[in-house]
C-alpha cells in the first residue's frame, strides 16, 4: 500500500520535488516522460530505465556510482570526488570520438564542428550506458560504426588589382601604364560528409565581382556556399545495435528507444542539432538541468618552458600556503627539476592526458597524472581543476610532500635509484 501511495504521490500534477535521491530519480521520469511522450511510452520503458540506472545519467552520474545529494528544489549535487572521476569518463570518450581529426587542418576541423557532421562523444557514452553502464568503456569499438567520411575540394579565391603608374623620361616625356597585382588564396570546402545521423551535401559556386581595370580596379573570384542540404537518418545507431547486444538484450529499433538515446546524448550535449535529440532535449529542460562537455583541450604537450613556470608558480603558491598556516613543509625551490622529470615521466607535459590504466576505479589525469579522489585529498583552496595544469600541479607537489617528503625519495627520480614506477 505504501508503494501504492508513493507512486499515486509522484503521478500528481502538483507533486513536490522529492529530496530523496532514489524517489526523485522515479519523479523525473514520471514527471519527464509523460510530459513530452505520453505515459503508454513511460510504461514501456520503464524496465530498462530502472535497470540499467539511465536516469542517474541525466543528472550527470554516468555510472551511477556516486551517491549525490538532493537540494530542497531537486537539484543533485554529487561530490567533487566523483564530478572529478566523471569528467575524467568524459575526456577519455572525447579522445576517441575526436579520432576524425586526423589529417584534418585547423579550417577543415572548423567545418566539420560548425556543420556537426563529426562524431560527438555523447553519443559514445550514451551508446555505452545502455550497452553496459559504461564498464568497461568501449568507445573505440563504438566509434568504428560511425567512422565519417568527408568530400573536400580544392579551389582558389582571386583578388586583382589594378592601378595607374605613371613614368617620365628625363626629357619630360611621361607614360601611365595600368599595372595589375593578383593575389591568390587556396581555400578548401567541405562538399559532402556521412556521419553518425545522415548525410551533408554542400553546394559552392565561383562568384566574380568588380572591375578589372584602371584606374582602381578591383576584381574578386571568391568560392561561396550556394546551398546546403541536410538529411538525417539513425541507420548506423540501429546497425551498431544489430551487432552489439546490451546486458538486457536486443535494443531494437523503434521510437521509445530512439527517444531514449536522443535523451541521453541531449543531456550530456543539448547543442547537437540532430532532430531526434533536440525534440528530447526541449522536453527535458523542462525537467532537468542539462549541461554540456568539460572543454576539450588540445591533448597535446606544453612547451617546456610553460612546463617549467607552471611548476615554478605552483611551488611558490604551496611554499606561501606553507607558511601562512606554520606548517613545516620541506617544499622549496630546489623541487623544481625533480618535478619536471616527474612531469615528463607522467604525461609528457601533456594537461589533457589521461591515463588508460584503471587505479582503484579510477584514471589518472592532467599535467602530473593525479588520481581524482588524490587531487581533491591534496587540491589547495580555489585550485579545484584537475584539468588546469597549475592546479594539478599544487595537489601534486601537496601529495608528495606527504607521501614521499621530498620527490628525490621517488625511485626514477634521481639518476641510480632504480626505475621510474610513478609516485
Amino acid at each position: 500500500m505504501n508503494h501504492l501511495k508513493k507512486w499515486l504521490r509522484l503521478l500528481s500534477p502538483i507533486s513536490k520535488i522529492p529530496t530523496n535521491r532514489n524517489e526523485l530519480i522515479l519523479w523525473l521520469i514520471v514527471k519527464g516522460f509523460m510530459y513530452f511522450v505520453g505515459p503508454g511510452m513511460l510504461l514501456a520503458m520503464f524496465g530498462i530505465l530502472v535497470a540499467g540506472s539511465i536516469f542517474a545519467f541525466f543528472i550527470g552520474d554516468f555510472t551511477a556510482s556516486g551517491n549525490g545529494t538532493v537540494s530542497a528544489n531537486g537539484q543533485v549535487t554529487l561530490s567533487q570526488t566523483q564530478q572529478i572521476q566523471e569528467h575524467v569518463l568524459q575526456k577519455r570518450e572525447q579522445i576517441v570520438a575526436n579520432q576524425w581529426q586526423t589529417g584534418l587542418d585547423a579550417s577543415q576541423i572548423e567545418q566539420v564542428q560548425t556543420q556537426q557532421v563529426n562524431v560527438p562523444s555523447a553519443l559514445l557514452m550514451s551508446i555505452g550506458k545502455v550497452v553496459n553502464n559504461l564498464q568497461p568503456l568501449q568507445a573505440s569499438l563504438y566509434y568504428g560504426y560511425f567512422t565519417p567520411q568527408y568530400t573536400w575540394i580544392h579551389e582558389v579565391d582571386i583578388k586583382e588589382t589594378f592601378h595607374d603608374v605613371t613614368t617620365c623620361t628625363p626629357k619630360g616625356t611621361c607614360k601611365t601604364t595600368c599595372v595589375e597585382n593578383q593575389q591568390e588564396t587556396p581555400v578548401t570546402f567541405l562538399s559532402y560528409a556521412n556521419t553518425w545521423d545522415g548525410t551533408l551535401t554542400d553546394t559552392y559556386v565561383d562568384v566574380k565581382t568588380g572591375y578589372a581595370g584602371c584606374p582602381d580596379g578591383v576584381w574578386t573570384s571568391t568560392w561561396e556556399l550556394l546551398s546546403s542540404h541536410r538529411t538525417y537518418s539513425w541507420s548506423k545507431v540501429w546497425n551498431l545495435f544489430a551487432h552489439i547486444k546490451t546486458q538486457q538484450g536486443t535494443f531494437i529499433e523503434d521510437s521509445a528507444n530512439r527517444d531514449v538515446l536522443a535523451g541521453m546524448i541531449g543531456a550530456v550535449d543539448p547543442s547537437l542539432g540532430d532532430p531526434y535529440v533536440q525534440h528530447m532535449v526541449s522536453g527535458f529542460n523542462m525537467v532537468f538541468q542539462t549541461g554540456g562537455l568539460p572543454p576539450a583541450g588540445s591533448n597535446e604537450p606544453l612547451p617546456s618552458a610553460k612546463v617549467m613556470s607552471i611548476l615554478q608558480q605552483a611551488i611558490g603558491i604551496v611554499m606561501a600556503y606553507n607558511t601562512a598556516h606554520d606548517i613545516s613543509g620541506g617544499v622549496n625551490e630546489s623541487w623544481l627539476p625533480y618535478l619536471a622529470i616527474i612531469v615528463m615521466h607522467e604525461s609528457g607535459g601533456n594537461p589533457d592526458a589521461v591515463d588508460p590504466i584503471l587505479v582503484d576505479g579510477e584514471h589518472a589525469s592532467g599535467l602530473m597524472q593525479m588520481l581524482p579522489s588524490t587531487f581533491v585529498s591534496d587540491h589547495l583552496g580555489a585550485y579545484t581543476d584537475i584539468w588546469n595544469p597549475l592546479d594539478n600541479a599544487i595537489s601534486a607537489i601537496g601529495h608528495i610532500e606527504s607521501a614521499w617528503g621530498n620527490p628525490t625519495n621517488i625511485p626514477g627520480v634521481v639518476a641510480g635509484t632504480g626505475v621510474y614506477h610513478g609516485y
